[in-house]
């Protein structure tokens, strides 16, 4: 089974739009993705850095594209899309 990542790509120009794009992952990088986005979460609410969440979050995803990496920073460490793409 396989699954696909709706991700939100922006300029920052706001004449060119949001866009979106879907990735299309396995099954096993779902599972990878939902543990590593609650890993953040809890991380965040232990009152660590969003820097230390998304460090985690990466450990676990760095092998995936970036579109998804920097859906799950934000969903996982509360990044903001800029934010996400720096880390």
């Amino acid at each position: 089974m396989v699954a696909a990542v709706k991700t939100r790509l922006s300029n920052d120009s706001e004449e060119a739009g949001n866009r979106e794009a879907a990735v299309v992952i396995g099954e096993d990088a779902t599972k990878l993705i939902e543990q590593a986005i609650a890993h953040g979460q809890v991380l965040i609410g232990q009152g660590r850095a969003m820097g230390d969440a998304s460090m985690a979050i990466y450990r676990v995803v760095n092998t995936q594209p970036q579109e998804t990496v920097v859906s799950v920073m934000i969903e996982g460490a509360g990044l903001t899309p800029k934010d996400a793409l720096t880390y």
